[in-house]
């Protein structure tokens, strides 16, 4: 089968499951989508509204605990200020307030202009998004076409839009980056290193794509994109708190990134992962002392996966692995991964499906790894002695996507090895 072939049939594949979903949804009256998207039902596009209320006094670190980084923040603070101040002088004083104003006068979801500002930005988004992947894609216009609407109507990019998550813009960036790094244009191609350095700026982890440059021994361009990133990332503090900030900001990240502190029991990370797997197989979880070393094992497993996963950039001499290597670093490696950061592995499926690479056994085992991951399946109603199983499969099949890659790299090292020739020109001997 043709690569554009290949593409087609797994964008139908993926486009004619989510319209079975939707289908499955009316006939079930609305239990696949609540099955399927965030927990909190009264909550949707928190991550955008929350995060316009958090900004508000430019106190966001030391009186709201967010997580975001400033970068983000500031484009928050930019839609605060287009808000009439008879409205965002109701919001609370407080993450807890934010949350208990929801569905009340004060919920931001009720107004006029914080709705239109979320309606258009998530437009914007979808419709940018959509163009990178039509154009990093290849292939014929109807290929291109069919590609890009699959991937925005993948599990990932929905759970984005549905969160109202501004992931989505980092990925955006990131795709720029790939697309344009090695242009003949030198304007585009410095633009690239700055849209990475954005990217970072606003989610952190795309930062791990900057490997790709010292992979391409780019050194100089790799110092350029790192000081880009601390300006982009240390400079908004200046909007808010200043340096007093950036300790209190790194303290909360710490907070949110440990499993162990609470929150949505939902994502992706090796640990969360380890968590599900317990769960399904009847685990008591509430014992003192098995779940700290639970966690203890997870993020220990999750450390030595991410130095692997570094170091087999190195040992592969094909950069779809090393691409998708840091888009599952970016996934399995953090203490707690939410669903819409799956939207991060539309760029290791366009580095696959860009490869030039004759097809055999290995990449049609990949794109079946690739299936569950980007699918927005109809399996929301199906639970395994009672756990929800839209998780679980994704998950899995994350770990087992991540299991062959290192398998294969290796393989593909060691054939290396055994390839060169001898001090008389004949192959070595293994």
């Amino acid at each position: 089968m043709s690569r554009e072939k290949a593409v087609r049939w797994f964008s139908l594949t993926l486009i004619a499951l989510f319209l079975l979903s939707m289908g499955w949804n009316v006939v079930s009256q609305g239990r696949v989508l609540d099955a399927t998207l965030f927990t909190d039902e009264q909550d949707t596009g928190m991550d955008f509204y929350n995060s316009v209320t958090y900004v508000r006094g430019r106190v966001p670190y030391t009186q709201f605990d967010t997580v975001y980084p400033p970068l983000a923040n500031a484009l928050y603070l930019a839609v605060m200020h287009a808000v009439p101040n008879e409205i965002s002088d109701t919001w609370g004083e407080s993450y807890l307030d934010a949350i208990a104003h929801r569905m009340t006068a004060s919920d931001l979801r009720l107004h006029q202009d914080t709705a239109f500002a979320f309606l258009v930005s998530l437009s914007l988004l979808a419709v940018l998004f959509f163009q990178l992947c039509y154009h990093s894609i290849g292939g014929g216009k109807v290929t291109r076409f069919l590609f890009s609407t699959a991937m925005l109507l993948s599990m990932g990019v929905l759970q984005a839009i549905e969160r109202g998550n501004i992931i989505l813009l980092a990925v955006c960036l990131v795709m720029f980056f790939l697309r344009f790094k090695d242009s003949r244009s030198r304007v585009l191609s410095e633009l690239a290193l700055v849209a990475l350095a954005a990217a970072a700026g606003l989610k952190l982890y795309p930062a791990v794509f900057g490997l790709l440059l010292v992979l391409d021994r780019q050194y100089r361009r790799a110092l350029r994109t790192l000081l880009y990133g601390l300006v982009l990332f240390f400079g908004p503090f200046f909007l808010f708190e200043g340096v007093a900030a950036i300790r209190t900001y790194f303290q909360q990240l710490a907070i949110f990134n440990d499993p162990g502190s609470g929150g949505s029991p939902i994502g992706l990370s090796m640990v969360q992962t380890a968590e599900t797997l317990l769960r399904m197989l009847r685990v008591d979880l509430s014992h003192p002392a098995l779940y700290p070393r639970l966690l203890a094992f997870a993020g220990t497993a999750s450390a030595v996966a991410a130095v692997a996963a570094v170091g087999l950039c190195f040992v592969t001499k094909s950069r779809w692995k090393a691409i998708t290597l840091l888009s599952l670093v970016t996934l399995l490696l953090p203490g707690r991964t939410a669903m819409y950061v799956l939207s991060m592995m539309t760029i290791a499926l366009i580095a696959f499906f860009t490869d030039t690479a004759r097809p055999d056994g290995w990449r049609k085992l990949y794109a079946a790894l690739f299936l569950p991951v980007f699918a927005f399946f109809p399996y929301a109603l199906r639970h395994v002695r009672g756990y929800q199983v839209v998780q679980p499969v994704i998950q899995f099949a994350l770990i087992a996507l991540f299991a062959v890659l290192v398998a294969d790299i290796l393989r593909e090292g060691f054939a290396r090895g055994h390839a060169r020739p001898g001090p008389t020109g004949t192959p070595a001997q293994a």
